[in-house]
């Protein structure tokens, strides 16, 4: 996949059903947002029971540019008005199949009820981003860092 000229990279799109694609358009919502809104493309409302978790279909399949992957990732909205969590996903390159949202009612803070989400409800959103092309070498002992084999915490509290 190359990029147009003048045009920056290309998604390639394909919309589930003509309903889906009167309903959503896969772009940003305002000019220099990163994030493509994903919604849930489904006909009828999903119900998510407390510490349980859906898979929302978006309706939406795509082809992200060779040299990139895609991130499902949270709206800050889904979290802060529904109490909903978003599983992050990756979508490499090669794949072309539909995009689905992976939600779960974590039932935090004594809120241990159903969510029903709406059709055409926005949950998350896909983040387009370069992925450098790696050379992975083996190695038998592994560099001196000021850091080093220190993990959790231990660079403060």
């Amino acid at each position: 996949m190359t990029s147009g000229q003048g045009q920056g990279l290309i998604l390639l799109v394909k919309y589930a059903s003509t309903e889906v694609s009167a309903r959503v358009r896969l772009q940003p919502a305002k000019p220099g947002d990163c994030g493509l809104d994903l919604y849930n493309a489904s006909p009828s409302p999903i119900t998510v029971l407390p510490g349980r978790s859906v898979e929302v279909p978006a309706g939406v399949s795509v082809k992200i540019p060779d040299g990139y992957a895609g991130f499902i990732r949270p709206r800050s909205s889904t979290f802060a008005r529904r109490g909903l969590f978003i599983v992050e996903g990756i979508i490499d390159s090669g794949y072309t199949g539909p995009l689905f949202t992976h939600v779960w009612n974590p039932a935090l803070n004594g809120h241990n009820y159903p969510v029903i989400i709406g059709p055409w409800e926005r949950l998350s959103q896909l983040i387009v981003v370069p992925v450098p092309a790696l050379s992975v070498v083996e190695t038998a002992e592994m560099p001196v860092t000021v850091r080093g084999a220190t993990g959790f915490g231990s660079t403060g509290t």
